[in-house]
């Protein structure tokens, strides 16, 4: 009888050593931990990704433009600065000012942006307008329509930018001098200055960056 007592309880504490040493096995051997790597790693690199995934699409909605432009009758003239906000994939406003022949011109005007990638095609109307203090002998005419008939931009992923537009400008207003001289227009008094309003072809140009 001593002996089966003491064969059990000999047996008993082997039992409950196994199942402590198992126990301990398992915690050192980190059994609960790829779950919790499963659940936290992933999504940590997930946001990450997502997030330099945002940062380099240049034609992300809320990204604004500044460039430098070079035109002949363009929206803010021989030269000119633009700014530009995307306020949605398909619409870019746009606001510059420049100087041309008549002066100081100030422009804003909404584009439609069509395509995908890197290069769009774009195409807008604007307003301009002038206070008349350029080199130019005609200084009556001072408001504008614009017409980017056909454009196209170039953004890049190390927000670059590169666009080339024409069309045409359309004077509005106050009556057009064609002939420049002077206030009589080299014309005598009795043959007046030809008035009219007038159209012509315009195309600019110009290379910024993206922020």
């Amino acid at each position: 009888m001593p002996a089966a007592r003491f064969a059990l309880t000999i047996l008993l504490g082997f039992t409950l050593f196994a199942g402590k040493a198992a126990l301990a096995r398992a915690a050192a051997t980190g059994d609960a931990l790829p779950s919790q790597a499963l659940a936290q790693v992933p999504a940590s690199r997930v946001d990450v990704t997502s997030q330099v995934v945002v940062a380099d699409d240049p034609w992300r909605t809320g990204s604004s433009t500044l460039a430098f432009n070079l035109g002949l009758g363009s929206a803010v003239g021989i030269v000119g600065l633009t700014y530009s906000y995307l306020p949605l994939s398909f619409l870019e406003t746009e606001v510059g000012v420049g100087q041309g022949t008549t002066g100081t011109q100030f422009s804003i005007m909404p584009k439609i942006v069509l395509g995908r990638g890197k290069m769009r095609f774009t195409a807008g109307i604007g307003f301009a307008v002038s206070p008349g203090n350029g080199f130019a002998e005609d200084l009556s005419r001072r408001f504008w329509l614009n017409f980017d008939l056909l454009g196209f931009e170039i953004r890049t992923q190390y927000h670059m930018v590169f666009f080339l537009s024409g069309g045409l400008t359309r004077v509005i207003g106050k009556p057009i001098v064609i002939a420049p001289g002077g206030d009589d227009c080299g014309y005598s008094s009795s043959n007046p200055c030809p008035t009219g309003d007038a159209t012509f072809p315009q195309i600019r140009t110009g290379v910024g960056g993206t922020f």
